[in-house]
C-alpha cells in the first residue's frame, strides 16, 4: 500500500496520476478524509474517472 495523495483545493479539476510499478488488474481508489476531524467536512466529488494509459 502506497501513502495517501492528499490534495487540498476548492472548486477546482484534479488530475492525479498513478504509475504502477508492475501491470494490475485492480486499483482502488478511496476519495475521501484521511481523519475523522477533517470528515467532518464537506467534501463534494462530482466526478471520477479511471483511464489505463498503455
Amino acid at each position: 500500500m502506497t501513502a495517501p495523495i492528499v490534495v487540498g483545493t476548492d472548486y477546482a479539476q484534479i488530475t492525479v496520476t498513478i504509475d504502477l510499478e508492475a501491470p494490475a488488474d485492480v486499483l482502488r481508489v478511496r476519495v475521501g478524509a484521511l481523519s475523522p476531524a477533517k470528515a467532518e467536512q464537506c467534501i463534494l466529488v462530482d466526478d471520477v474517472v479511471l483511464e489505463r494509459v498503455r
